[in-house]
């Protein structure tokens, strides 16, 4: 396949409207044939991206969600092995993880969670996507270890931060501990500047 084709799909995805059934399949099957053609050189989705203009890779990264939306967890998981090892795995495997756990198959989200933080100890979002997996299965105890964890590493980020504290507070509030989320929440905003 050509880049002028794989332009040409991508273009005919796009132009199709909202994420219906069959537009999913024909969006899955675009997904799949950009994957075989990018095979072992990530450059070309490089080319790929510039080439249509359009933020590709944050399409690919909510079509998993698009997916799992529409009862089709097992392509969403198929969809975010497939291009994980290509480009930002983090993303995809954290993406994994997350619609695991949304689609209530704890036990296998807890089990992606673990392989995602293995793979990505210093990586902020994958310590978040595992505590929010650790928060959903009652373990608060590793949620809370992991939220911190988050703020620890990316301390700076205020996307980040924002994304740990928007999880942490509430629950925090659920839990009757209100106080003690709003002093992390201060320090948290204090040290970013």
């Amino acid at each position: 396949m050509k880049l002028n084709e794989i332009v040409a799909l991508w273009e005919r995805v796009m132009s199709a409207g909202r994420m219906e059934e069959a537009r999913l399949d024909d969006a899955a099957s675009f997904a799949r044939q950009l994957r075989t053609w990018i095979g072992d050189e990530p450059g070309r989705f490089d080319v790929f991206e510039e080439r249509t203009g359009d933020d590709v890779t944050g399409w690919l990264l909510d079509f998993g969600f698009e997916l799992a939306r529409a009862g089709r967890v097992g392509d969403a998981i198929e969809h975010c092995d497939r291009f994980a090892p290509f480009g930002n795995a983090e993303a995809f495997l954290g993406d994994r993880v997350v619609i695991l756990s949304e689609a209530g198959r704890h036990d296998e989200a807890v089990v992606a969670a673990g392989a995602l933080l293995d793979r990505f100890p210093d990586d902020a979002w994958s310590h978040i996507f595992a505590a929010d997996v650790f928060q959903r299965i009652g373990d608060e105890a590793r949620a809370e270890t992991e939220y911190l964890r988050a703020l620890e590493l990316e301390a700076t980020d205020p996307h980040t931060v924002e994304g740990v504290l928007e999880r942490l507070v509430p629950w925090f509030e659920q839990l009757g501990r209100g106080k003690e989320a709003q002093l992390i929440a201060a320090g948290a905003r204090s040290r970013l500047g």
